[in-house]
């Protein structure tokens, strides 16, 4: 049996991980050149950098299990009211990153990763809340059944059905009757709606691991990871992987992929003298929404701000990045990924910061 009277070093490390991947791969120095592992896949494929979201909310739904066995005491009354509340609170913090500066109201997006992450916590949360091991193994299966029978025989008016394009798919469609088309582009938001029912199964799928991992049971753990890979790559036959899609091919290998990477975490660094070496992400994933709104938040300060010496034309993060990066770093892809490598570095220093004050900012 694991001792879960404690955090777990190894879920730390790898939400840190997860945090830092995510940070390099949302602030290049210029998105026209990016290694292609810090590329998303155009729409149907699996890059590495697609591995991120459904990864952080397999983590989202294994830490949730953790704390309610923290705290049994808990009704579940009161801790449905706490999972509302927090699902609210981290879905208007996403509104905010993506209506910041302008909070433009006739067009400001209303799909994000935040609130993605909100509704998946929601979802994945409730069924963890009223139902067992069972009933959340049924409520996966379920969910993505339902989502695969939508997408597989609706579409978008003018298109066959089962279409699986990005102007063709139901999902795309649905978002597109948002009012005002609040959207990523006019024709699809990775965010949507209909993708979020896939996207809160990686959530259960975490918790579902962290039942088997918590009660010792290792080769359910295993054969779980083995199963849920298995099983992706066989449905991605018919339903290609697809992060904008968030398809039930891509949600059963990117868990499986989860489990079997946080074991690898665990085995290394819970209880070894490597568990140093894992130290910075760590820090990193202890304070992981610090590390998210923050460095979204700046992003955007560093994108919109206009320096004056330049005539009001350029932003901070093009002036630093032409004066200080390109000029001295060959390829151009090389001094694009230096520039995040930097910008997580100072990250890495707020947060360490935090660390020594133990200052930690949850909901």
């Amino acid at each position: 049996m694991v001792d879960y009277s404690k955090r777990l070093y190894s879920l730390d490390v790898f939400r840190g991980l997860t945090m830092a991947a995510m940070v390099l791969v949302n602030n290049p120095g210029t998105w026209s050149f990016m290694y292609p592992a810090l590329r998303h896949a155009a729409w149907d494929g699996l890059m590495m950098a697609d591995f991120i979201f459904p990864f952080f909310l397999f983590i989202t739904g294994f830490s949730w299990i953790i704390a309610r066995r923290n705290h049994p005491d808990s009704t579940k009354t009161k801790l449905a009211g706490k999972i509302l509340l927090r699902s609210l609170i981290l879905f208007f913090m996403g509104l905010f990153l993506t209506g910041f500066p302008f909070f433009d109201l006739r067009t400001i997006r209303i799909p994000g990763v935040l609130q993605r992450i909100a509704l998946c916590y929601c979802i994945a949360s409730l069924c963890f809340l009223f139902f067992r091991q069972t009933g959340r193994i049924l409520a996966s299966i379920s969910l993505l059944s339902l989502y695969w029978f939508l997408m597989k025989n609706l579409s978008a008016p003018g298109f066959s059905a089962g279409d699986l394009s990005m102007a063709g798919n139901f999902a795309s469609y649905l978002d597109r009757l948002l009012p005002g088309g609040h959207l990523w582009t006019t024709a699809h938001d990775p965010e949507g709606i209909l993708s979020t029912i896939p996207a809160a199964v990686s959530c259960l799928l975490g918790g579902i691991f962290a039942e088997f991992f918590l009660t010792g049971k290792k080769p359910e753990f295993a054969a779980g990871a083995i199963l849920a890979m298995g099983a992706g790559i066989a449905a991605s036959f018919w339903f290609p992987f697809n992060k904008n899609l968030w398809s039930p091919s891509y949600t059963l290998v990117t868990a499986g992929g989860a489990a079997i990477f946080f074991s690898i975490l665990h085995f290394f660094f819970e209880s070894t003298k490597w568990k140093v070496a894992a130290r910075p992400f760590e820090i990193m994933g202890k304070n992981a929404l610090i590390l998210f709104f923050g460095s979204g938040l700046l992003g955007r300060i560093l994108l919109f701000v206009k320096a004056a010496p330049y005539g009001h034309t350029q932003s901070l993060k093009t002036i630093v990045y032409t004066t200080v990066f390109e000029p001295f770093f060959r390829p151009a892809q090389t001094a694009s990924f230096l520039y995040s490598l930097v910008y997580l570095i100072f990250w890495f220093g707020v947060l360490y910061f935090m660390d020594r004050r133990k200052i930690f900012i949850k909901l």
